[in-house]
């Protein structure tokens, strides 16, 4: 046999064992696969955890912030409604966004 020939059977007896243990090819690509959306799922709970602590504290901030609009304002209802309003809905929002 030719150099050519002996590659070409060598090549071709890799495809042969290949072909011969797809169930382990499958196996490790599964594993690989099963590993990958294992660290995903570590890498979105630690955001989860990090987003909810912004959460508190925002909502935090905007309901002291409620407080202070409310006790400055005493004589302008309407514009102190507006700014009232609008903390608690954004806070709504990110609360029920964060739920989903």
């Amino acid at each position: 046999m030719n150099e050519q020939s002996s590659a070409d059977v060598a090549q071709a007896a890799v495809y042969v064992y290949d072909l011969d243990t797809p169930d382990r090819w499958h196996s490790n690509q599964l594993e690989q696969l099963n590993q990958t959306v294992n660290d995903v799922e570590k890498v979105l709970a630690q955001n989860c955890a990090v987003l909810s602590q912004h959460e508190e504290r925002l909502c935090s901030l905007l309901q002291r912030s409620e407080a202070i609009e409310m006790s400055v304002c005493t004589d302008r209802t309407s514009d102190c409604f507006f700014a009232y309003i609008r903390p608690t809905s954004i806070c709504l929002l990110i609360y029920l966004s964060a739920e989903h």
